[in-house]
């Protein structure tokens, strides 16, 4: 019997998927879903399965899968939203949904729904998903004072990561979900992440089409909108092309758990194989496809894409893999890797990245940029990290 990180006991290839060791993917309300089997989980799998809680009141956003859904009712009661109608369900109901069929699913009890659901797809289906019916922090619409301070926070990212040594002339881009879901603030093309002020954020919509501000879009905003559209629990979006990630991605190699920063990224790090610029709706999508329920994804010989909850989160996220990266190739000049036991590395990625310490690390680097002289053109008194909720 083996012990795997990322897929639990195994035998050959037959696996035990401990429900700790996948990520939760954060849903309205304090609800939650886990992809349980996926390609990470069970290499060579053609089916998904996944694993909710849906708290009392929870009303998801509508989507529409590419292929279809079967799921079972563990426990609770609620309701599927249909464009016809809703249909209700309870305790010991499984439920089937056609491909390409909109529908919501809503709590409407007491307790904690509970459902277990898979799809004929090796991973989470590609879904498109009505931003407007959207709960949560994407349920209001966006006011002037909103959007200005999401656009100085956009700002502050491309500087933080200029500092790290994301910089590459005036490539890379840093983008926002704005609270409505519909819409995305982004750094314009033709200035350097360094240079970023907020008069230097583009507001977009879903499709790339420029809404507001000055300047050029990006000739890859597609990663950014097509993410967006894939994944509803992202609110931020960062491509760049730091040297170490960007190496990583011209090299056959995998992230060794050999630091705390490799600690972030249990759920691994996907690659996409096309090494051209990502123009087309298509070829944002695939990459989209590709990241699936991941925190990064290397561009092969391009760079990577770090995507998180907020700012702070994918601001951590493309840090922490360029030092991890450059950590283990430092590391193999050394001598023989010592990974962290595979046992503790659950325990120790909970441990160190919470929630709690997103601010107190913002706070940090907009300190950081200050002493070193760096925040030229930016307000005195930087708007707090946290997207408001």
């Amino acid at each position: 019997m083996k012990a795997d990180p990322a897929c639990g006991q195994r035998i050959g290839d037959v696996r035990v998927i401990p429900l700790a060791a996948v990520d939760p993917v954060p849903l309205p309300g304090g609800s939650w879903s886990r992809m349980l089997v996926t390609q990470r989980t069970a290499p060579g799998t053609q089916t998904a399965l996944g694993y909710s809680i849906f708290r009392p009141g929870t009303v998801t956003a509508a989507v529409r899968h590419e292929v279809e859904e079967v799921a079972y009712v563990v426990s609770g009661r609620g309701e599927l939203r249909l464009d016809e109608g809703t249909l209700p369900f309870g305790p010991g109901q499984a439920l089937f949904i056609p491909a390409r069929v909109w529908h919501a699913v809503a709590n409407t009890g007491t307790d904690d729904v509970v459902m277990v659901f898979a799809f004929s797809h090796p991973d989470y289906p590609p879904t498109a998903r009505r931003m407007e019916e959207a709960q949560g922090r994407h349920s209001s619409a966006s006011t002037a004072a909103e959007i200005e301070r999401l656009a100085l926070q956009v700002a502050w990212a491309c500087r933080i990561l200029a500092m790290e040594g994301h910089g590459d002339l005036t490539l890379g881009h840093v983008s926002a979900r704005l609270p409505d879901g519909a819409r995305i603030l982004m750094k314009r093309k033709g200035v350097g992440l360094d240079e970023v002020t907020a008069a230097d954020v583009l507001m977009l919509d879903l499709e790339g089409r420029k809404l507001a501000g000055d300047g050029e879009v990006h000739l890859e905003a597609v990663l950014h909108t097509e993410i967006y559209k894939h994944r509803a629990d992202v609110g931020a979006v960062i491509h760049t092309h730091p040297p170490y990630a960007t190496a990583f991605g011209a090299v056959d190699s995998q992230l060794l758990y050999l630091s705390h920063d490799a600690l972030l990224f249990t759920d691994g790090v996907a690659v996409y194989e096309d090494s051209s610029l990502v123009l087309t709706p298509e070829a944002g999508a695939a990459v989209a496809r590709t990241l699936g329920p991941r925190r990064v994804i290397v561009l092969r010989n391009h760079g990577v894409i770090a995507v998180g909850a907020d700012l702070r989160w994918a601001v951590l996220t493309a840090l922490a893999f360029e030092r991890a990266v450059r950590l283990q190739a430092l590391a193999a000049m050394l001598g023989p890797a010592r990974p962290i036991p595979a046992e503790d590395v659950m325990t120790l990625s909970a441990s160190k990245y919470r929630e709690e310490f997103l601010d107190e690390y913002w706070a940090y680097w907009l300190r950081s940029l200050r002493r070193r002289g760096l925040a030229a053109g930016m307000p005195e008194v930087p708007a707090p990290a946290g997207d408001g909720e």
